[in-house]
Parts: C-alpha cells; sequence; structure tokens
C-alpha cells in the first residue's frame, strides 16, 4: 500500500458490489489479501470497490451470493480503453494536428519587391540556389540571414541591399540595385556626375573642370567636373574629365529583430516518452507534467522508408531560463547596432556612417520592427560621355 502512488500506472477496476453481508464479503477481501484502494458505501447492500486487474478472477469466486460488476477502470486499463473506444476520433486529430502544423510551416508564395522583371527573375534564381522556393518548409531567422548575405556577397556588384521577410507563408523580398558600377564607364570624353541626389562633401578633379562646389546639393546626374573647357563662354576645348566627388546621401531603411534570446542550463530532471515525428515536427503521447522549459532527445525505434514518418523514445531533459525576452531598452539598442551592421555591410572602402536616427519601431509577435534614417558619407561619382558632335 505504501507505493499507492505508483499504482496509478497499474490497471485496476471498479467494481460494483451488491451482497446481504458486505461486512462479510469485504472480510473476505481481507483474507484472501487483495489490496482494497478505496471503497464507496452506497448502502448497507452495496459498495464501490477499486481493487487490480488481476485479483478480478479472485473476487469473483465469491459471487455466489453476491453480484458483483465491472462498472469502470483506472489506471493504464483506463487509458487503453480510452484509446481503443476513441482510437478512430484520436487518429483524426492527430492527422489533423499534422496537416496544420505541415501547412502552417510551408511557404506557398514569394513577393520579390522590384520593378524590373529582369531583377526579379535574377533575384528568383539566387534564392533558388540558397533554397528558397515555393512549397518549400520555411526558415528560421538565423538561416534567413545566413542567405542574404550570402546572396549580397556573391552580387556585390548588383545589389546595394536585400531583406527577407516572412509574412505568415509567404516570403516578400525587397531589395535596391546596385548602380554605381553600371554608370562609372570608361568614355573617350566623359563629365563626372553625381549618382546620387547628396551635399557634395570632397571633390578630387584630377582632369576637366569643377563646376560645383563643397557643401553645393546636387540631384543625380548633374554635372560635377565638366570635360567641356570654356573661355569667356566659348568652348575651347573637350577632354576626359576624371576625378572623384563624394557626398553626404540619405537612406531609410528597414529592419526586424527577434527580442529573445534565452540561455538555458539543465536541472537534472528528466523524463522518457514516445512520440510520433512527421518531417521536422513532433507529437508527445501521453506527456501529461510537460516542463516549462526543456529539450528533447529522440531515439528512432520505428520508421516508414516511404513516408516522412517514425516513432521514437525521447527523453526530455528540464532546464532553467537563465536570461529571457530583451527589456525595450535593450531590443532597441540591438536592433539599432544591427541596423547599423547592416548599412556598413552595403559601404565601400572610404565610405562611413555620419549620423543615424530612429524613425519609428514597433513590436510584434515577439520581433521588432525599425526604420533609421541614414546619413552617409558615400562615394558619390559617375560618369556621362560627352558627344562631340552634339557639342560642336
Amino acid at each position: 500500500m505504501e507505493n499507492r502512488f505508483l499504482n496509478k500506472l497499474d490497471n485496476i477496476i471498479v467494481l460494483s458490489v451488491k451482497s446481504k453481508n458486505i461486512d462479510r464479503f469485504l472480510t473476505n477481501l481481507y483474507k484472501l489479501n487483495i489490496d482494497i484502494f478505496k471503497v464507496d458505501v452506497l448502502s448497507y447492500k452495496e459498495v464501490i470497490v477499486e481493487i487490480y486487474e488481476k485479483d478480478y478472477n479472485r473476487v469473483k469466486k465469491l459471487s455466489i451470493l453476491n453480484k458483483i460488476d465491472i462498472i469502470g477502470f483506472k489506471g493504464m486499463k483506463k487509458n487503453k480503453n480510452k484509446l481503443k473506444y476513441n482510437k478512430t476520433l484520436i487518429f483524426s486529430i492527430i492527422i489533423g494536428l499534422f496537416v496544420l502544423l505541415f501547412l502552417t510551416n510551408i511557404i506557398f508564395s514569394i513577393e520579390i519587391k522590384h520593378t524590373s522583371s529582369e531583377i526579379r527573375e535574377f533575384i528568383k534564381e539566387e534564392l533558388n540556389k540558397n533554397g528558397i522556393k515555393r512549397l518549400q518548409f520555411r526558415k528560421s531567422f538565423k538561416e534567413l540571414e545566413k542567405i542574404k548575405n550570402n546572396i549580397l556577397d556573391n552580387n556585390k556588384d548588383k545589389l546595394e541591399w536585400l531583406e527577407i521577410d516572412r509574412v505568415g507563408t509567404k516570403y516578400i523580398i525587397k531589395l535596391e540595385e546596385r548602380k554605381i558600377k553600371n554608370y562609372n564607364i570608361d568614355y573617350k570624353y566623359q563629365d563626372i556626375i553625381s549618382n546620387y541626389d547628396a551635399v557634395i562633401k570632397k571633390i578630387v578633379a584630377k582632369s576637366g573642370v569643377k563646376v560645383k562646389e563643397v557643401n553645393e546639393y546636387v540631384n543625380k546626374g548633374d554635372t560635377i567636373i565638366s570635360g567641356s573647357i570654356y573661355l569667356n563662354e566659348e568652348l575651347k576645348e573637350i577632354v576626359k574629365a576624371t576625378g572623384e566627388v563624394y557626398g553626404e546621401v540619405w537612406y531609410k531603411l528597414s529592419v526586424e529583430y527577434p527580442i529573445i534570446n534565452d540561455f538555458k542550463e539543465e536541472t537534472g530532471n528528466k523524463k522518457s516518452v514516445y512520440s510520433i515525428n512527421f518531417f521536422n515536427k513532433s507529437l508527445i503521447l501521453f506527456n501529461k507534467n510537460t516542463y516549462k522549459n526543456s529539450y528533447i532527445k529522440k531515439d528512432i525505434i520505428l520508421k516508414n522508408n516511404i513516408l516522412p514518418i517514425s516513432l521514437s523514445k525521447d527523453t526530455i531533459y528540464e532546464q532553467n531560463v537563465i536570461s529571457g525576452i530583451y527589456t525595450e531598452a535593450e531590443a532597441l539598442l540591438n536592433v539599432r547596432d544591427y541596423a547599423n551592421e547592416k548599412m556598413k555591410s552595403m559601404l565601400d572602402d572610404g565610405e562611413y556612417i555620419i549620423s543615424d536616427k530612429v524613425l519609428k519601431y514597433s513590436v510584434n509577435s515577439n520581433t521588432i520592427y525599425m526604420d533609421v534614417f541614414y546619413k552617409i558619407y558615400r562615394n558619390i561619382t559617375g560618369t556621362k560621355e560627352i558627344n562631340i558632335e552634339g557639342s560642336e
């Protein structure tokens, strides 16, 4: 009787006993050394008793003058009966959960936001190379960051920046095309122009004539160093203007960043359970007392070579959370540092961030979204061909 807690795992039956002499019936049970877990006296002729299922046949021998009926089960026997009578429902629920988990983790569409169909097709091919396709499992934040950086590193001459956002079962791709190198064609006769709307900060003219000054605002395409040389408003010579121009340009960068950063350690508590695994999802069976934080080590005991489904015996290790969700101030600092690193990765040697300012931010689903305005010291040098025939 001292192991009554463990008895909950055994097969226990609930009996209704009707007898002219209930006391004699109970006395006989004790004489047979039959464990009784509970006795509910309904009347002097009827009781409800709970015993081990293995003792039932011995109790039946006492039924000559007694009416004994099984009215219920407890322990493993009860669970087995529930499974037996509800197996269709349980199977339907399991299949439904698998289908739901499966569908909510599949990417059904990819939207590339850019006006050029050529660029959209190019990005689509790059995403395919890195495993981002329709009807594939969604990837984690870290995986998306790795893929994004990989695409940027391999296409520095084409892409200024790239963002991969997941909204439900959809990826939204935002990007800016790098156009500097496309402008810097080496013409025989040329002007040096600005590739951006900017405020000029430095002009290094090697040949040609400066027509703009430091701290002067220029629009994209404005001439800064002219290859057309005039004297008294008369064109005297056309040369190939060369040099470099740096200016202050402006960007608005939108970023997102997770605000949960948990460090966990084992408590020493663990337990074994069974689970059904489907793709990268698992359904743990009969896991009543769950740990608040844990990790699982799986041991596959049965699998299907055709379908991606398996049965495993899992060891669940309890963990304590050492750190948790960032405070709002910590999250803002982290996402701002992340945005700055992101902006720095877009810059070439000699270019740097002059200043940054948070325009707005919001928190949704454990993710912080932020828009940051940047002033950037950037090489704005571009070239434009001089048409000699047109000049003459």
